[in-house]
């Protein structure tokens, strides 16, 4: 008897444990209002030598049973319990399969609970069924797939999954709360692995769907593309290349009254007159690309290609080698380049280039702590007012 009592004391002790750590999760999803309480069975040890749950009960502002409480709820108790299984670093391998998720739930709880499942799916196996362009991994397009009348459809773009959910242009994928906007795709593409890579704040906001990076097609048409997304109430980074396309919408978009001009960042390379992003590629990078592309090495740099441009030195370098130099052949170097420096931009970027990105990452970070700051203030004001009365 000494020895159930012993038992049935840390059985007890480890329910107390368990309620508070789940609580303390389910304060945050239902914004501190809620009491968790969990007993367990009474009477004699049960099969395995363990006492199974008998009752949850939840205070959140009336004291009952969790099989009383609403189907939002329980959802809510579920992820709660999810989430404290995969902080306690179980060993075991699990897989979580979620059907709708978000139904039954706030908006902002839907955003959350994306949180929880995103740090989940970071020690487990997480498939979600959904309608939600919350619950979407917008950064890996690939993970998403479309079950359409009994068929599985790949995702490769975007509009594939806003057409799956009748999501229009104003709705959620369309834009997002922060936006930095680039040239072309290649800046996109290391920008975006760069803001990744180096900040944490950043990370966040591209995994919650807060902050995207897209490229406008073209220098020109960044100004247009600027003043949409902050019509759209984006707040906005732009970043240029350092030549004479990208010097030349600078005061274009200096001219847009809601965009603040030191939210505009140049790519611009110490000693050169003309810079682009593939100006900030290391040596080694650049005779990879060179090598693979015709087999030979890369001329070495001469001081009269400071003042040239990336694209001009390198079609000079091709057309003396007999190679093709056309532009869509620069494009494949680009691309190769970038999906290099993407792969492993610690060793693909000079030092000078690393610093120009530490100072555009924090001209990101600045935009998004900003606007969280701001939103924090006005909602302080909101709680004051509903305080007044």
């Amino acid at each position: 008897m000494e020895l159930v009592s012993r038992l049935d004391a840390l059985h007890q002790e480890h329910a107390r444990e368990l309620s508070k750590s789940i609580g303390e999760r389910l304060d945050v999803y239902m914004q501190g209002r809620s009491d968790l309480s969990i007993q367990l069975q009474t009477g004699g040890i049960t099969v395995g030598g363990l006492r199974s749950i008998d009752a949850i009960e939840l205070d959140d502002g009336v004291s009952t049973s969790i099989l009383e409480k609403g189907d939002g709820v329980k959802s809510l108790l579920t992820m709660a319990l999810l989430h404290d299984l995969a902080d306690r670093g179980s060993s075991s391998q699990v897989l979580l399969a979620i059907d709708e998720p978000e139904a039954h739930l706030h908006p902002d709880a839907v955003h959350k609970m994306a949180q929880v499942l995103r740090e989940i799916a970071g020690e487990q196996h997480v498939i979600v069924a959904t309608h939600s362009p919350v619950l979407v991994n917008r950064t890996q397009l690939e993970k998403n797939l479309i079950v359409e009348n009994n068929s599985v459809t790949e995702v490769h773009r975007i509009g594939q999954i806003r057409n799956c959910l009748g999501v229009r242009p104003f709705d959620n994928l369309s834009s997002a709360e922060f936006l930095v906007l680039t040239e072309g795709p290649t800046d996109c593409q290391v920008i975006t692995t760069a803001l990744r890579k180096y900040s944490e704040i950043c990370a966040d906001a591209l995994a919650e769907g807060r902050l995207a990076v897209t490229d406008a097609v073209g220098a020109d048409n960044l100004p247009n593309r600027a003043r949409f997304a902050l019509e759209m109430m984006s707040d906005v980074v732009v970043i240029v290349d350092d030549d004479s396309s990208g010097r030349g919408v600078i005061e274009k978009l200096s001219n847009i009254a809601s965009l603040d001009r030191d939210r505009i960042r140049k790519l611009s390379v110490p000693g050169r007159s003309q810079s682009v992003l593939e100006d900030l590629y290391t040596r080694e990078l650049q005779e990879r690309a060179y090598f693979e592309y015709i087999g030979l090495n890369l001329p070495d740099a001469k001081p009269a290609d400071n003042g040239s441009t990336w694209s001009n030195r390198t079609k000079k370098h091709l057309a003396a080698a007999s190679a093709l130099c056309e532009d869509e052949d620069l494009d494949l170097m680009k691309k190769k380049l970038a999906g290099w420096a993407a792969a492993d931009l610690d060793q693909s970027l000079t030092c000078e280039a690393k610093r120009l990105m530490e100072g555009i990452i924090a001209t990101v970070e600045r935009m998004i702590s900003q606007r969280c700051s701001a939103a924090s203030q006005l909602k302080a004001v909101v709680t004051a007012d509903y305080d007044d009365e």
